[in-house]
């Protein structure tokens, strides 16, 4: 039993390096958040923008 727990256990080096990649998906996933918000908000702005000067050159 105290032989599996030893495989199971990580060296510093192994925690460090899984620490390291842990921060970059996490990075790498905050900023393919940021991208999709400011596509959204590109999208909704180019949306607001088309109805205001639609209505605007639309007879009522």
């Amino acid at each position: 039993m105290e032989e599996k727990k030893r495989r199971v256990q990580l060296t510093r080096e192994q925690k460090r390096l899984l620490a390291e990649k842990s921060k970059e998906i996490a990075f790498a996933e905050e900023e393919r958040r940021r991208r999709e918000e400011q596509a959204k908000s590109a999208r909704l702005r180019s949306l607001r923008e088309e109805r205001s000067s639609g209505s605007t050159s639309r007879p009522s």
